[in-house]
């Protein structure tokens, strides 16, 4: 891994723990997955942290694991999910959670 002259790298599992780096002090920043970040950064406003998503980087996409065959749950699962959206639960949520838009 190339770093600039004079950085370290670590590596913190979970994310929180380098989260918990970054609001310290002890890290200047941290990569993670973009929802968990923006998650965490407003939990901690007091702390004026932002997330940066590069334009250039793919979009990230969620999912549900369902056993194989489980096709009732799917059904359901997808079901609740197009409700949720289509009342604005879903992003009602989204913006409480994330204080954010949709990334």
């Amino acid at each position: 891994m190339l770093t600039p002259r004079g950085s370290t790298v670590t590596s913190q599992d979970p994310h929180w723990l380098a989260f918990k780096d970054v609001l310290s002090g002890t890290s200047n920043a941290m990569v993670g997955d973009a929802a968990t970040l923006m998650f965490y950064v407003n939990q901690h406003k007091d702390h004026k942290l932002s997330v940066n998503v590069p334009a250039d980087l793919p979009k990230e996409r969620y999912a549900f694991l369902v056993g194989k065959g489980n096709t009732a749950l799917q059904q359901k699962l997808n079901a609740g999910l197009a409700a949720v959206r289509a009342d604005g639960t879903y992003a009602r949520l989204y913006q409480k959670w994330f204080n954010s838009a949709k990334i």
